[in-house]
């Protein structure tokens, strides 16, 4: 799609996080979440704070579209919002 658009190759998304934010939306206490390799806690919360804001963003696009992939994205945000992962206004 990068080439289609004319636009530089980005890196290939990571998937150091994934298991984190699965375990993290599924409830899991921070304390008993295993970090990836080579990072530490405030790397983790702030991935995790990049994913929350990545997913706002989506929700309200995906809510001004009338999409109806809207309600998935909400129920995603709504998991991923307790302790220090919170909506700010």
């Amino acid at each position: 799609m990068e080439r289609e658009l004319d636009e530089p190759n980005l890196r290939q998304p990571s998937h150091d996080y994934i298991d984190f934010a699965y375990r993290w939306s599924s409830g899991d206490p921070l304390d008993r979440i295993p970090l990836p390799a080579n990072v530490d806690i405030g790397d983790a919360i702030k991935a995790m704070k990049a994913l929350y804001s990545l997913l706002r963003q989506l929700e309200f696009a995906l809510r001004q579209a009338k999409s109806p992939l809207r309600e998935t994205t909400s129920r995603a945000v709504a998991l991923m919002e307790r302790d220090v992962i919170k909506r700010t206004y």
